[in-house]
């Protein structure tokens, strides 16, 4: 049986070089669903090292938006305002401010479309929502059933 079209075990890939070298390789045959796969995967190795659950959530979420925008202009680019409203104000109050704004961040459209919903500023003030005023959780629902994505029940896993 050939191996040539075998998807590997991404759970076994723990090396942030080989998956972007393996994300690029599927973007380029068009294979966007392992693409997406592996983009999450790197989230997911190299969001492990932040105290809380949300921080270690949004810095996964960090990672993903900095990916597609390196996906977009073709080189690293960080999300550097982020960044400093984080160093800032911290974690809670970024994904706070960014559930309020008016409208939704660019990220967050990438984010949907890209089937990570879950790596949104929305999910996870829901995810999360013990740690959130009420009608901030409100604000996440909306913006997230307005984008027709399934609600998460609040303190979702």
């Amino acid at each position: 049986m050939s191996t040539v079209n075998a998807r590997p075990d991404l759970s076994q890939m723990t090396d942030p070089a080989s998956l972007r070298q393996y994300m690029t390789y599927q973007a380029r045959q068009g294979r966007q669903d392992l693409y997406w796969a592996a983009l999450r995967r790197l989230c997911e190795i190299e969001g492990r090292e932040h105290d809380s659950p949300l921080e270690t959530d949004f810095w996964r979420a960090i990672l993903a938006g900095e990916e597609l925008l390196h996906r977009k202009h073709g080189k690293r680019v960080l999300l550097a305002r982020t960044r400093q409203k984080i160093n800032r104000v911290g974690v809670l109050k970024t994904v706070e401010e960014l559930v309020r704004r008016k409208n939704p961040s660019d990220g967050f459209a990438l984010m949907v479309e890209g089937g990570l919903w879950d790596l949104t500023a929305e999910y996870l003030a829901i995810k999360h929502a013990h740690l959130f005023a009420a009608d901030t959780v409100h604000a996440a629902q909306a913006r997230l059933r307005d984008a027709g994505v399934a609600l998460p029940a609040a303190g979702a896993p």
